[in-house]
């Protein structure tokens, strides 16, 4: 009988047996090479292409083998989480997109295939996931698409809106997936990752019933604001005051990053000598003056604390390469609308006399106005016509979503806005009453004239959609007799 020595292979081992031609099959050899990056940035929206190579007997698998790629952490998907991929391969290469997850470190990647001979062959590597560059602190900004929410208004909604925060490096790279936590003194904060144009995306939410902004004293450009409108702005009702910014939340952003500097040399790093801009630690300025007090409600959390001595110290006199950076904007909560007219009324003024001038007024309960979110939100200030009086200062003036204040660069409160032509810092409306009639006129009108001046607000307490309605409310009517 005819027969040949065979040399084969299992594991590491090898022998040496007798078999018959017809009846032995030896075993395979099978091998995974994996090529990734040595590094991938931890920013979880560039995208990695990760090659497997995949071989049976030393030569290359099947076109259209399945190989499967499965990650402990990040995505094969850029919109949504996908710990599992499979890709076919073709000309003996499978590759599949891979998104690093945002906290640097190792991950486990598996890669696996079935042989010929119904063996599943598997490999794991290790990515190295690299924390992103620190951001320039002057390139750190936060904002929203809008600031003044209805919240205080009764019955009203959820209302949500999104806010941004845009961080970039040094050389100008986007770092939409760099370190950052949000903190808010009153609503909630929801932060929704990158973004593909390269910007941090987060929701400021307030949920019906929601705790409202802190309480806090007037500031004196407030009061200065007040003036002679009669305590319309700023009030005091009993031992409470009411001033706009007891409806004003901080919303704050820390992230990762270096102090800005003078890169006088341009090599992108900070160098002896060069000026650069010393900033303390963040906190959340409830009372908006830019000094941390607790007794007034500022609040310095651990997630602040950048040398972890467990209080909170301002700027060192060195420049930070790699620290915790704070940026802030604010929301406003406003109520419903409350209109005053000074004098009252009703009045009865001489013929031919002086103009006669009525005051009104419009505000929320803390001096703020009301928002409006619909393009038809407005202040409507109308009064009768009559022949031969002219009235002025009626008509429409728009609503809209902004905070009416200023703050300077590190959040603390300057001013009320001044360049509030549709909705003024003192909140005053004047319509003034003019008796242009001649004497036949007058003499006609033995009973005299009357006129009402009247007063409503279209507003709309948060973004326009079916849970958010709009509501049109009559507020002032102020009766004239010209007799």
């Amino acid at each position: 009988m005819m027969f040949k020595r065979l040399r084969y292979s299992v594991g590491m081992r090898f022998f040496y047996g007798v078999c018959f031609l017809v009846l032995v099959a030896c075993p395979s050899t099978s091998d995974i090479t994996v090529s990734v990056p040595k590094e991938i940035p931890a920013d979880n929206r560039s995208p990695v292409t990760v090659r497997a190579t995949v071989k049976f007997r030393g030569v290359a698998v099947a076109d259209g083998t399945d190989v499967r790629f499965k990650a402990a952490a990040g995505s094969f998907a850029a919109d949504k989480a996908q710990t599992d991929a499979t890709a076919r391969a073709t000309g003996g290469e499978a590759t599949v997109t891979y998104f690093a997850p945002t906290t640097p470190g190792d991950v486990d990647l598996t890669v696996s295939f079935t042989n010929p001979n119904r063996e599943s062959i598997t490999s794991t590597t290790k990515l190295k996931i690299v924390p992103l560059p620190p951001a320039d602190a002057s390139a750190v900004s936060l904002g929203c698409e809008s600031y003044n929410l209805g919240a205080l208004v009764s019955g009203s909604p959820r209302l949500e809106i999104t806010c941004t925060l845009t961080m970039r490096d040094k050389a100008g790279n986007a770092l939409a997936s760099g370190q950052a936590q949000f903190f808010a003194e009153a609503g909630a904060v929801s932060d929704k990752g990158g973004q593909a144009n390269g910007t941090r995306r987060f929701d400021y939410v307030i949920d019906p019933g929601a705790t409202p902004p802190v309480d806090v004293s007037a500031n004196a450009a407030e009061l200065e604001a007040n003036d002679d409108m009669s305590n319309q702005l700023v009030r005091i009702i009993g031992s409470k005051e009411f001033n706009p910014r007891d409806g004003l939340a901080t919303v704050l952003a820390v992230v990762r990053g270096h102090e800005a500097f003078d890169d006088t040399n341009g090599n992108g790093a900070f160098d002896d000598g060069e000026s650069f801009t010393d900033e303390g630690e963040a906190f959340l300025d409830v009372d908006d003056d830019g000094i941390l007090t607790p007794a007034f409600g500022d609040l310095f959390l651990a997630a602040f604390d950048n040398n972890g001595n467990g209080v909170w110290d301002g700027p060192n006199g060195v420049f930070d390469g790699d620290t915790k950076l704070g940026r802030v904007t604010h929301v406003l909560w406003t109520g419903a609308p409350v209109m005053y007219a000074e004098p009252t009324g009703p009045l009865q003024v001489a013929p031919k006399g002086p103009p006669t001038t009525i005051s009104v007024f419009l505000r929320d309960d803390n001096g703020n106005a009301p928002a409006g979110y619909d393009s038809s939100d407005k202040i409507e200030l109308t009064a009768d016509s009559r022949s031969g009086v002219l009235v002025s200062g009626t008509g429409v003036r728009t609503l809209s979503t902004d905070l009416g204040m200023t703050f300077d660069s590190a959040g603390r409160f300057l001013d009320l806005a001044k360049d509030a032509v549709q909705f003024p810092v003192n909140r005053r409306f004047n319509v003034a009453i003019n008796d242009a009639r001649t004497d036949a006129q007058i003499a006609m009108a033995s009973n005299g004239v009357t006129l009402s001046v009247n007063g409503s607000v279209r507003y709309t307490p948060g973004p326009k959609d079916a849970s958010v309605p709009s509501r049109t409310v009559t507020l002032i009517k102020v009766d004239v007799t010209i007799k």
